[in-house]
């Protein structure tokens, strides 16, 4: 949903008790249509009597008569149509390409449809619905809370609620009473009752005023005190159903059966509506409605795996289901239309009709008669593997007969079994007398109002082995069939023909009287031969339900009698019990024991479900019994008085309970005894039988919680542990504890691996006392869990024997299980090719032809267009070694690799460097080679040429070996270097001349100079002091600023700048210091300001000193003494001192 600002809109629908069998906690399951339903159809919701089909413009309410659904009373043979009513609520000009969709929590379980040319699987569900958008800012939410369905109107800040209009058709009536807006239908009347509204503000609820608004047909929703536009509005209005609340549609439980894994299969009828073609009242609600419900449990019945529905246009049911060797389930059963799917190859595809009959006790319709149908489905639940009618012109596969259907449910009798072949033998009656019996088969005419018949097909129903009828001149009914050691096959049924075949040494050779009578026949595999027969009964009515057959081929049947059953002595048994069980010989001739049960009243207590003798010929039963029952038929009793063990389940009773009790070989003693059901609640089954395993845990089918209740006993974690109104398939699982000795291995099967195979055996154990593996390759282990190594390849048959030293009467039994081990060597067989050179762009093919059932795996997977293939293409970008793993189904392992070569040039390096340096670059790969662009490349055919930067910024050598041709790049980048250059500023000073450096570089900020070797400075114009001589050789080395690039410059002062004329002295050598101002004194003259920077001393002929400027002062010989007398005319001698050079010479004086 958008996140929004919103104003909810909340219609609580009381549509409780969600399908309990199958929806968790009570929730409301939305089915996504893929097609099953009219295209318009976007979801369907099934109610209890009662579907919802969402539209994008609108939900279609389609009511049924809810007295008219599973009354319990006796059969109508009248056809009578059942009423409906359907009703629409359009959303008139809403967006129609509203986007509805799942949200919430998804069911596990997978929901197949099989019908007649549409077979849809794997169909989703979910808990909620939202309609998104369906005005502008507003959406539609489904939901469902403890058991009421509700949704919720959304509307973002600023919606327009008066938009939202719902158009009501169909309905009797619409009217607003005291604010309720009341909906009228055939059966109810819904009633919606004035709405809550309320806005959050600043955390607390506001009350907003809300209405509904009534315009014709039309409603809408009222604010007469108006409402913050800005804040979330929330209206919460109620729904209800005045007649019923109730959940997904009726489905009521038949049959119960179970496979090798522990998962639990049930079956029943769900009812379920057509679509209405238009709004209103309508007959035949239930054409075309009613059909196969099969549910697979997990072992521990905490999801469904998948949920089928099977089915044509009419009535369909199953009367019995087994699963065969292949993890497919068998299902016999009964059907009323014409279209019910059939398999291609199916014996018959035809319906062959019947006369209309109605069974108003669960709401049954055979409107086309019946047919007897098998259905062999897919282990997954989603296909037919088989399905076939068998029948004649007139109704097949019920037990019409009222005298033999004694018991609620008897009508939908029979029985389907497989033999280890897979081979399907069903039971069942028919009142055709051209039912498709076998030529040559034992009874080949129907010889009263109602026959049984008894049927062999191959696995796939596409071939009737035989078939024949088996009965009198009266009715008879067929209900259960099992076979012996050598195949024959065995039939328990009913009858009220006093002329029924039996042998002249049976054990029963004729009718014992009363209504009705329970019959065995003993026929050969192939159909053909009736090897024994026997009627079983008192002077009252009896009939046998059911048969079973231990490992020593003596029998066993379980049934009713309202005579006085024989008793044999030392068996356990009740006083009056109308339930007995009777084993005899082989050959039916002889009884080995009899014995009754029951509570002593002089009715009946409960109709036989399922029966077991296990291999310790212990005796299991399961039957219910009470108000149901009773209100079927008043000559039946209920379930109180029945005996119970101290460790049963369920020690108490309310009357209409199921009943399951177990009795010791030979029925010497009572081992168990327990009811199970709820207080208050009439627990039955509609029909069809249920199954113990060879462990005797029940498998049982219950039509449960009928009348709204939860008190359907239930465990924790389990589907659903809550019902409400309607009457809802339950399952029941119970281990009675009473097991023979059983071994299996877990994951019993095969096992497959690769020497050296490592295998870790887990074994399950029921009663055994001593235990022994063998490995196979002559390895033993007596440990409960062994692992074992197979270092040798082979098929390894690996065997457990569990033995029972204490087993059931002192007898040492054994029971094995089998595992299959497969080891294998794979060698040499993976071939990943030959190798290739290639081009650049080129591809080559790797490996080998592919090996059926192998996998492959490439590494690496570089360049490759699939690794998983066995030949994949590759087009990789550089020399590749590609290794190959393959793997064959015993999960064994080869290796092997191929390398392939791509020609390919490469050059380096990628640098940066000076503008006019030069740098070698080098080519690999190729023969011969060829540089672009030529420009500053000292040789472009060469592998490693030098390149001269500043020309380009990307150079391409192009290679070939002759066949291939491939290109690479050199990036030269090229940066400015610096020039040095730099010039001389000479300055005087006494101590002598110095030199200022003037730096005149370009593109530097690092420097280094170098000045006579002696002197090495950075600074940028640096300053020197100098003595007369020779000059030094000056160097400056600029550098740029990244310090990449660097230019010099050197310069040689060694001739010109430290001469002794650096400074130029002259020395005059005649003054006149007559005071004309005119060459009046004397002292060295010079360029620049040096006067202080010299000495002067004059001296006479003789030596005499006149004058020294360090002492006189001045610098600047006047002609005068020290006593300041002139000097007389004449030669006179001086020494000057400059910048610490002695200089000596004569001077003339003249005035």
């Amino acid at each position: 949903m958008k996140n929004k600002s919103s104003f909810i809109l909340v219609l609580f629908v009381l549509f409780t008790a969600f399908a309990l069998s199958s929806t968790a906690e009570n929730k409301p399951k939305f089915i996504e249509n893929k097609g099953q339903f009219p295209k318009q159809v976007e979801y369907k919701l099934r109610l209890a009597n009662a579907d919802i089909f969402f539209e994008k413009d609108q939900l279609v309410f389609n009511f049924y008569n809810p007295e008219l659904v599973h009354t319990h009373d006796e059969v109508d043979d009248t056809h009578s149509d059942l009423a409906g009513h359907a009703y629409n609520v359009r959303f008139e000009g809403s967006n129609p390409n509203v986007d509805v969709d799942f949200r919430g929590e998804a069911y596990p379980e997978r929901i197949n449809y099989i019908r007649k040319n549409l077979n849809v699987s794997g169909v989703g569900s979910s808990t909620e619905l939202y309609y998104d958008e369906l005005y502008e800012g507003i959406d539609l939410h489904y939901y469902g809370v403890e058991g009421r369905f509700k949704y919720d109107v959304i509307l973002a800040s600023h919606a327009d609620p008066s938009v939202m209009k719902m158009t009501y058709e169909g309905q009797d009536a619409l009217k607003l009473k005291n604010g309720n807006l009341i909906v009228t239908n055939t059966f109810n009347q819904v009633v919606e009752r004035i709405p809550l509204a309320y806005q959050v503000i600043n955390g607390k609820k506001t009350q907003v005023a809300c209405e509904y608004r009534l315009h014709g047909k039309t409603v809408s929703f009222d604010f007469p005190e108006g409402y913050d536009q800005t804040k979330e509005l929330i209206i919460d209005p109620e729904l209800i159903f005045s007649s019923y609340t109730g959940s997904e549609s009726n489905n009521f439980g038949f049959t119960a059966t179970y496979d090798e894994d522990g998962a639990l299969y049930g079956g029943g009828i769900v009812f379920g509506g057509d679509y209405p073609e238009t709004p209103g009242a309508y007959t035949d609600v239930f054409s075309g409605v009613v059909d196969m419900a099969i549910s697979k449990f997990e072992p521990n019945g905490t999801f469904l795996e998948y949920s089928t529905y099977i089915g044509g246009e009419s009535c369909d049911a199953p009367h019995s289901m087994i699963v065969n060797s292949q993890g497919q389930l068998v299902i016999l059963g009964s059907t009323s239309s014409t279209t019910f799917p059939t398999s291609a190859n199916a014996y018959d595809t035809d319906f062959n009709g019947g006369t209309a009959v109605n069974y108003t006790s669960n709401g049954t319709n055979f409107q086309n008669g019946s047919d007897i149908v098998v259905v062999i489905l897919s282990a997954d639940g989603s296909s037919l593997i088989g399905s076939t009618y068998l029948g004649g012109s007139l109704n097949d596969g019920l037990n019409e007969n009222t005298t033999l259907s004694y018991n609620y449910g008897d009508i939908f009798r029979g029985e389907v079994i497989v033999d280890p072949q897979d081979n399907i033998y069903i039971a069942s009656s028919t009142v055709s007398s051209d039912f498709p019996v076998s030529t040559g088969a034992i009874d080949q005419t129907l010889g009263g109002t109602q026959d049984a018949c008894l049927a062999k097909f191959n696995p796939d129903v596409s071939v009737l082995e035989w078939c024949t009828y088996v009965g009198g001149s009266a009715a008879d009914a067929g209900y259960s069939m099992k076979l012996n050691v050598a195949g024959d096959v065995y039939l328990a049924g009913g009858t009220s023909s006093q002329d029924l075949t039996v042998d002249a040494g049976a054990l029963f050779g004729a009718f014992q009287g009363g209504s009705a009578d329970g019959f065995l026949y003993r026929f050969s595999n192939d159909g053909t031969t009736l090897i024994n027969s026997t009627y079983i009964g008192t002077s009252s009515y009896d009939q046998t339900y059911f048969v079973e057959v231990d490992d020593h081929d003596d029998v066993y049947t379980y049934g009713q009698s309202a005579g006085n059953y024989p008793v044999t002595s030392g068996t356990y048994s009740n006083n009056n019990g109308k339930q007995f069980i009777q084993k005899l010989t082989p050959d039916l001739s002889a009884s080995i024991y009899s014995t009754v049960f029951g509570s002593g009243s002089s009715a009946v207590n409960i109709s036989p479900t399922a029966f077991l003798v296990d291999i310790c010929e212990r005796v299991f039963v399961s039957g219910w019994g009470g108000g149901t029952n009773n209100s079927w038929n008043s000559a039946t009793g209920n379930t109180a008085g029945l005996p119970v063990t101290s460790d049963g389940e369920q020690q108490t009773t309310d009357g209409s309970d199921f009943y399951f009790m177990v009795l010791e070989a030979d029925a010497t003693a009572l081992l168990y005894g327990s009811y199970f059901g709820g207080n208050g609640i009439q627990e039955h089954v509609d029909g069809g039988t249920s199954r113990f395993n060879d462990n005797g845990v029940i498998h049982q089918a219950a039509c449960a919680g009928c009348g709204g209740s939860d008190l359907f006993p239930t465990q924790p974690g389990v589907v659903s542990q809550v019902n409400g109104n309607s009457c809802n398939l339950g399952v029941v699982k119970l281990d009675l504890e009473i097991s023979a000795v059983q071994v299996e291995i877990a994951g019993s099967g095969t096992e497959q691996g690769c020497v050296p195979f490592a295998v870790q055996f887990e074994s399950d154990l029921v009663n055994a006392t001593e235990f022994l593996w063998y490995f196979g390759d002559g390895d033993t282990s007596s440990l409960p869990n062994p692992g074992h190594i197979y270092v040798q390849p082979g098929v390894y048959e690996v065997m457990l024997i569990g033995t029972d030293t204490a087993f059931c009467t002192g007898e040492v039994f054994t029971d094995t299980a089998f595992v299959t081990v497969t080891v294998s060597l794979l060698t040499d067989a993976a071939e990943a090719g030959t190798g290739d050179h290639l081009c650049p762009d080129e591809s080559a093919i790797l490996g080998e032809t592919e090996i059926a059932g192998f996998t492959y795996e490439w590494t690496p997977t570089t360049g490759l267009s699939n690794p998983s293939a066995a030949q994949p293409t590759a087009t990789p970008e550089e020399d590749t070694q590609y290794f190959l793993t393959i793997t064959n189904p015993d999960n064994c392992q080869d290796t092997d690799s191929v390398l392939v070569t791509v020609f390919g040039v490469s050059a380096f390096p990628d640098t940066t460097i000076c503008t006019n340096d030069s740098i070698q670059v080098t080519a690999v790969g190729g023969a011969t080679y060829s540089w672009l662009p030529v420009d500053g490349v000292s040789n472009p055919s060469s592998p490693n040429p030098y390149i001269t930067a500043g020309y380009a910024n990307v150079y391409t050598v192009t290679a070939s070996d002759g066949t291939c041709e491939d290109t690479a790049n050199v990036v030269l980048q090229a940066i400015p270097a610096p020039t040095a250059l730099f010039d001389v500023e000479i300055s005087q000073s006494c101590q002598g001349d110095s030199v200022k450096f003037i730096n005149l570089t370009d593109g530097a900020d690092q420097y280094t100079w170098n000045i006579g070797g002696m002197i090495e400075t950075s600074e940028y114009e640096p300053v020197i002091l100098f003595e007369p001589g020779e000059g030094p050789i000056v160097s400056l080395t600029a550098i740029n600023s990244n310090g990449e690039c660097a230019d010099s410059v050197t310069v040689d002062f060694s001739n010109g700048w430290f001469s002794e004329d650096s400074v130029l002295f002259r020395y005059p050598n005649i003054i006149t210091p007559n005071g004309d101002g005119i060459n009046d004194c004397f002292k060295p003259e010079f360029e620049g300001d040096l006067d202080e920077c010299y000495t002067l001393k004059v001296f006479n002929r003789w030596g005499r000193l006149l004058y020294d400027s360090e002492k006189h002062g001045g610098n600047c010989w006047d002609g005068t003494q020290r006593t300041d007398d002139p000097v007389y005319e004449g030669t006179y001698y001086f020494i000057a001192n400059v910048r610490g050079e002695d200089k000596a010479g004569y001077l003339t004086v003249i005035y």
